[in-house]
């Protein structure tokens, strides 16, 4: 431990070669430092310089010590060592000597202050002057509004209430205010508008105050206040100006000081702004006119006041309102497209082929297809049995319906064995033979009547063969059940009836059977015929089995015609 110690302390004295003289080396801050007052390093030294011996002081460079003989260091300044003497700093004194620093000049105390070095006492601050701080090397003058006529003040005093300065360093009280103005410190300020002053030295705002009902607009008055207009009123006390009347009242005397002292117009009454001054300034208000401005009604307005009486509302519009005020032509509106009104309507209505729309819109639109109505109707009318395809104004204009025809202006039902094509024209029989429903629009439906048929496409039917029957609309004649007749015209199956020699079996008479049979073959070249004779009547069947209840066999046979 002891070398390491030894070791630290080589190097620190190897560092201290580099500091020179007048100087040693600080361990703790690894740097140089200067020898400090009344010592002295002439060379190799470490944390602190040595001390001159008696009656010696070191030399300007602190680098060795001289000999000579010390004096007391004089008032007013202060010495560190050797042979320099420093004078105190301004705003510092030093009554007492021997000092041997700066800490020991004594700062001039607040109200005080020096304005050189060197001094042995501090001056007061003069009076019109200050200083609020110690070490002072000035006073400050009191600023415009102030003043002191005291020395060695720490502060200026405001002027007081009524009185005034406008120069800096006032030593003496400050002046009186004229009439029409107060104090206010650097400056007497004129009374403010509302007040006036009649004397010298008015307090700080303290001015007289205009009475309730008067006032004044300038300011430094020296007299009274007016009184409020006519139209005018004015409740507090100090006011600039008077309140106007609001509109719609008047008031005909002055210094009025409350609100209600305005009169309110007769109803339906207005005026043309505030601070009217007599009755005559109420005239009609909007939507009414008149002497006794009586209400404009629906249909009418009135968009001035003042009006003798009310405008209708030009034709080609209307008014439909009735709890509000009239009071301008835009409550006259145009009527809508295909619409029209009289001067002074409050509705419209709409021309001939339209109607007021359903849906709550306040227009017309056109007449459904299939309706027609008149000029002011209220709704459509529907066309019977017919339709539209333009603007329609009566049944006239309305076209018929497939099958309907046009009786005169009515759309009638195409009556039964006629066909009609609708729209205006008139009604067509059916063709030769044919008959149809009541209400058909194409011959299409004519069809071939019961005894008739006719292929698809035929104009005329031909009447049914006998041995055939025809039902209604028959495209093709229906031959008759086996050993069945029937006569020209038939129309229906039941006019099939049995042949002579054949009875209906079973009570149908269109299941007819013998009632004499004989049966027979005879022979041809390539051919075998069966005869069946039925009472008188040969019946004769090319291939056909001969039923068992004639007494045929259960064979195929040819069977000649």
């Amino acid at each position: 431990m002891l070398a390491f110690s030894l070791f630290i302390l080589g190097m620190a004295q190897c560092a201290a070669q580099l500091c020179g003289p007048g100087a040693f080396w600080n361990t703790a801050q690894v740097k140089c430092v200067a020898c400090p007052t009344a010592t002295f390093c002439a060379g190799n030294c470490v944390n602190s310089c040595g001390v001159c011996p008696p009656n010696t002081v070191p030399d300007a460079g602190r680098t060795t010590c001289l000999s000579g003989t010390c004096v007391v260091c004089p008032i007013g300044s202060y010495c560190g060592g050797g042979i320099s003497v420093v004078a105190c700093p301004s705003g510092t004194y030093a009554s007492a000597n021997g000092l041997i620093a700066v800490e020991g000049c004594a700062s001039c105390v607040a109200g005080s202050y020096t304005s050189g070095a060197g001094m042995t006492l501090c001056l007061r601050c003069a009076a019109g002057s200050y200083s609020l701080v110690s070490q002072a090397t000035s006073c400050s003058l009191c600023a415009p509004g102030n003043y002191q006529t005291a020395t060695g003040a720490l502060s200026c005093r405001a002027c007081d209430q009524g009185t005034y300065s406008s120069a800096s360093g006032l030593a003496l009280p400050c002046a009186l205010c004229t009439a029409g103005t107060y104090g206010a410190t650097d400056a007497c300020a004129p009374c403010p508008g509302g007040t006036f002053a009649t004397g010298l030295g008015t307090l700080a705002n303290n001015c007289t105050l205009c009475a309730a009902g008067t006032f004044s607009a300038a300011t430094g008055a020296q007299t009274g206040c007016q009184p409020c207009d006519k139209g005018f009123y004015q409740p507090e006390a100090g006011s600039l100006l008077c309140f106007a009347c609001p509109p719609d009242t008047f008031l005909n005397r002055t210094g009025a000081t409350l609100a209600s002292s305005c009169i309110y117009c007769d109803a339906n009454r207005e005026t043309a702004g505030s601070n009217a001054t007599s009755s005559d300034q109420c005239v009609c208000s909007k939507g009414y006119a008149g002497l006794v401005c009586a209400a404009c009604p629906a249909g009418a307005y009135a968009d001035e006041t003042g009006q003798s009486k009310c405008t209708l509302c030009p034709a080609g519009t209307y008014d439909p309102s009735t709890s509000v005020v009239h009071d301008s032509a835009i409550r006259c509106a145009d009527v809508p497209p295909n619409g029209m009104s009289l001067a002074g309507a409050t509705d419209f209505t709409c021309l001939a082929g339209y109607k007021k729309a359903d849906n709550g819109l306040l227009a017309c639109e056109q007449c459904p297809a299939g309706s027609f109505s008149q000029q002011g109707d209220a709704a459509c009318t529907a066309c019977l049995f017919g339709t539209t395809t333009d603007i329609a104004t009566a049944q006239a204009d309305c076209s018929c319906f497939s099958g309907y025809f046009k009786n005169f202006t009515v759309c009638e039902l195409c009556p039964a064995n006629f066909y009609c094509y609708g729209v205006f024209s008139d009604a067509a029989a059916c063709a030769l033979g044919k008959s149809g429903p009541a209400g058909a629009s194409d011959p299409s439906q004519c069809v071939c009547q019961a005894g008739w048929y006719g292929a698809p496409g035929t104009l005329d039917c031909s009447s049914c063969s006998g041995g055939y029957y025809c039902p209604t609309g028959s495209q093709f004649p229906v031959a008759c059940p086996l050993y069945t007749e029937s006569p020209s015209s038939s129309s229906r199956l039941a006019d099939c009836v049995c042949r002579a020699g054949f009875k209906s079996v079973a009570g149908e008479h269109t299941h007819c059977t013998c009632s004499t049979i004989v049966v027979f073959d005879r022979f041809q070249i390539g051919r075998s015929l069966h005869h069946v004779l039925c009472g008188r009547v040969l019946l004769e069947r090319k291939h056909q089995r001969v039923p068992k209840s004639l007494g045929g066999r259960r064979r195929r046979r040819d069977i000649a015609g």
